[in-house]
């Protein structure tokens, strides 16, 4: 059950064209400075992308998901350099706040 019992749901089927609708709007802004990364993916794997990435961009937020909650992972992104971690299903709202608060930090640090 959501935290927040009154925040809408996504539907499985809308989550990659959010995810992708995140991606091509910071694209768009000709820098990312946050993404949404998976812990359970094929192939490297999401703490190990995790760690990839930050060694490319050290300043880049990553907000990590995952549908299981796993204190020794989150504890594990947290230390490799995740700057939020959600679970699924997503809460919209806490989603919201996780994105937005990585946005502004990287607004701030950019002035």
């Amino acid at each position: 059950m959501s935290k927040h019992p009154h925040a809408p749901r996504i539907p499985r089927p809308f989550l990659p064209l959010i995810v992708t609708l995140l991606i091509t709007v910071s694209v768009m802004v000709l820098e990312v400075v946050v993404g949404l990364l998976d812990v359970v993916m094929p192939g490297l794997g999401g703490l190990a992308t995790l760690k990839k990435l930050l060694e490319i961009d050290p300043k880049l937020g990553v907000v990590m998901a995952t549908g299981q909650q796993d204190d020794q992972t989150v504890k594990q992104a947290i230390e490799l350099g995740a700057s939020g971690y959600v679970l699924k299903p997503f809460d919209l709202l806490y989603l919201e706040l996780v994105v937005l608060s990585r946005l502004m930090i990287a607004a701030t640090a950019a002035t």
